[in-house]
Formats: structure tokens, C-alpha cells, sequence
């Protein structure tokens, strides 16, 4: 058995094996900061809506935040009108965030999970199981955001996606001595010491996946070539890929 790993863009990843699919903050806008996310490609993006798409169709949409760089409620309810995933996880926010994407999933009968605690554990099906860790976001500015960090187990394999989290105030201790297939960590977070020490915590991974990555004119930190140097500077057992480009297929 494999599990396939496709990059949407920006931090949207579809996770897929022969009989199930999950898509992690795959329905989004770049907003807020510029230079820090880029665009679904149009291709992608027809790709996904379309009812005869080539990537398979997630039986849960998940989402760590609600910023518009990982969450749109307009794209998640258009896509909740024509494809209707068995469940959809998301952390409780303000209702001009969630609201419309809440009324839609009740309207079509999809099973919502809004998520307020520190930790929940959700089986969605025998083949799904998601564990929510509350952190804080990055950033001085977004400490009212509510923000989790996403544990995914895809039959077999099991899936840690960090988000934005706080790797200033946050060691994520839940990851001590654990075992994961892959973590989904971000440029900023991979740079910073408190990002590795995290990564070394675990017992057991596979692979590190650096996600949240700009291309393009979007990338006017340069983002893209600082990711390439921490890899080469933290080179190491671990294998490092860089989701550097929308439309990246990885399967392990």
C-alpha cells in the first residue's frame, strides 16, 4: 500500500491511498501578508472542482486556521455544493469566518466538527483519524487566532501538519516520542532552532515535508532559496522535500 502526497498550493495538501482521501487547508486565498502565499494554479484548481478531476476526491476536508491563506469560506462552500466529503474539521472562529461554510454543510448533510478544545481525537471513519493540538499562530499580531495542529492517520499512516504554529512559545510536547510517516512544517518554522528541536523530539520520521512555500513573483522573500539552504545546513537521515511547486506527486 502507498499513500500519495499532492501538493495544492501554498499549504493545501491532498493525502490519498487506494480507498480513502483527506485535503488539509487545500480550499484557500492568498490574503494577509503578501509574499507569503501564493495562488491555487488554475489547473489545479479545475482539477479539484471538476466532477471528472484526476485527484481523488477527499472524504474529509480539514483546516488548521481560518486565515484566508489556508481557509475560504466561499471556496469551501461552492465546493461543499458539488462534492459532499463525509466529514469537515475546522476550528471555531468568528461566524463571518465559518458561518456560510457551516450552513452549507448542514444543508447537504456533511458532518462538521468545530473544534474549541485544547485536544479532540476524531474518528471519521474506520480509515480516518484526526487529533486536533490547539496552538498558538505566529506572530504577535495573530495571538487571538485560533490555531491547531493537525495529527492525521491515513489507515496506516500517520501525519503531523504544523501550520503556522507558534515556534517562538509552543515546543509541541504531544510529538515527543512519536512516530510519524511525515511532517508538514513551514519555511519560518524550519528555519528557527525551536523548529528543529521539535523535529528531533520525534522517535520515529520518515520524512520532512516544508510546505507554505511561495513560487514565483509571490516569493519576494525568498523564501524558496533560504528553504534550500537550511536543507542543505541541516542535512541529516531524515528525508527533506520541499513543496516548492504546486502540483508536486510524492508517494511513500
Amino acid at each position: 500500500m502507498t499513500c500519495k502526497i499532492v501538493h495544492i498550493g501554498n499549504a493545501g495538501i491532498l493525502l490519498s491511498t487506494e480507498k480513502t482521501a483527506v485535503m488539509i487547508d487545500g480550499l484557500y486565498v492568498p490574503g494577509l501578508q503578501e509574499g507569503l502565499a501564493s495562488p491555487i494554479p488554475l489547473d489545479m484548481f479545475l482539477d479539484l472542482f471538476s466532477p471528472n478531476g484526476k485527484q481523488k476526491k477527499p472524504d474529509c476536508l480539514i483546516f488548521t486556521h481560518c486565515h484566508k491563506d489556508h481557509y475560504s469560506q466561499d471556496l469551501v462552500s461552492y465546493y461543499l455544493m458539488y462534492h459532499q466529503p463525509s466529514c469537515m474539521v475546522l476550528p471555531k472562529d468568528e461566524d463571518r469566518y465559518i458561518k456560510k461554510s457551516l450552513e452549507t454543510a448542514k444543508r447537504y448533510g456533511i458532518r462538521t466538527e468545530v473544534i474549541d478544545q485544547s485536544s479532540k481525537t476524531i474518528q471519521t471513519d474506520k480509515n480516518i483519524c484526526i487529533t486536533c493540538h490547539k496552538t498558538g499562530h505566529s506572530g504577535k499580531q495573530y495571538i487571538d487566532v485560533p490555531h491547531y495542529c493537525m495529527e492525521v492517520q491515513l489507515e496506516t499512516y500517520r501525519f503531523l501538519f504544523t501550520g503556522d504554529y507558534d515556534f517562538f512559545h509552543d515546543d509541541l510536547l504531544f510529538t515527543q516520542n512519536k512516530a510519524y510517516q511525515g511532517v508538514f512544517i513551514n519555511p519560518l518554522a524550519y528555519h528557527n532552532p525551536n523548529g528543529q528541536k521539535m523535529l528531533g523530539n520525534i522517535s520515529k520520521l520518515d520524512h520532512v515535508f516544508i510546505y507554505h512555500i511561495p513560487y514565483g513573483p509571490e516569493d519576494d522573500l525568498k523564501l524558496a532559496r533560504m528553504v534550500h539552504r537550511d536543507m542543505q545546513r541541516t542535512k541529516g537521515s531524515v528525508d527533506t522535500i520541499a513543496l516548492d511547486q504546486p502540483g508536486m506527486s510524492i508517494s511513500i
